[in-house]
């Protein structure tokens, strides 16, 4: 599931090996960038398939959404657990990026607290951060939190995660009742 997100009349999407965005009116492009990480990586898997003759995809999809934080689209830099790039919206150049944050289907989720928005990012590693979407400076880091890999649920200013790891997960499936 690719989330495309709008913001003020504008649509914003992964387009090949990139991401592009359109007017929502008429579908006009505004601008097309790489992302640092994930247009890499695309063109690699791309020369790969190429290279073996097998147009096949290679994994079983990208889980990953995009999101809008202020004048901040936020972006995975790759596939599976990867980390997140900011981009500016009215021009997509690149203006940050956070490395290993992001779980490996989780969409990175914005929070406005105090009329500011913020960036949340969760992993399976147990990792949740906050990251300011102007400069993509670590707000706060919580590394004790469990397998987050699919994106947490945040309503108003409570987020709601996992906090089993992936054994202790696998030890209460085995407990009998």
């Amino acid at each position: 599931l690719l989330r495309h997100p709008i913001y003020t009349g504008i649509l914003a999407m992964y387009l090949g090996m990139g991401l592009a965005t359109f007017t929502a009116a008429t579908g006009k492009t505004l601008w097309a960038a790489d992302v640092p990480g994930y247009s890499a990586l695309m063109r690699k898997m791309k020369a790969t398939a190429l290279e073996r003759r097998d147009l096949s995809a290679p994994s079983r999809s990208f889980c990953h959404g995009l999101n809008v934080a202020g004048n901040t689209i936020i972006a995975p830099d790759g596939i599976g657990m990867c980390g997140v790039v900011g981009l500016d919206a009215n021009t997509g150049k690149t203006m940050w990026r956070v490395p290993g944050v992001l779980g490996k289907e989780a969409t990175p989720l914005t929070w406005m607290h105090d009329g500011c928005p913020h960036v949340i990012a969760a992993n399976e590693n147990g990792l949740i951060a906050c990251i300011d979407p102007a400069n993509g400076q670590t707000l706060w880091r919580f590394e004790n939190a469990g397998n987050n890999r699919m994106t947490p649920l945040l309503v108003g200013d409570r987020l709601i995660a996992h906090k089993l790891r992936g054994a202790d997960r696998e030890k209460v499936r085995n407990v009998e009742d």
